[in-house]
């Protein structure tokens, strides 16, 4: 079977011993800490177009935003 059926799969039987063994899901926590999001200056945005070659639009097209936004102009 696929990785994601095998990890389901003992996350459930987990799931299930604990409530026959304390008659409740015991629950999990993972904690998760955030990065800052770094921000780019329209500057860093020409630089790196111009480094892969790309065009305005073709790196808007890639990244799911507008021209004006891969022109380094915009806001993301």
């Amino acid at each position: 079977m696929s990785m994601m059926y095998d990890s389901l799969m003992i996350s459930l039987t987990e799931e299930v011993n604990d409530i026959k063994e304390h008659g409740k899901p015991q629950g999990r926590r993972t904690k998760v800490t955030d990065k800052p999001i770094r921000e780019y200056t329209a500057q860093d945005v020409k630089d790196f177009r111009k480094m892969q070659d790309a065009s305005q639009q073709g790196l808007a097209s890639c990244l799911g935003v507008s021209r004006k936004t891969a022109s380094g102009r915009g806001e993301l």
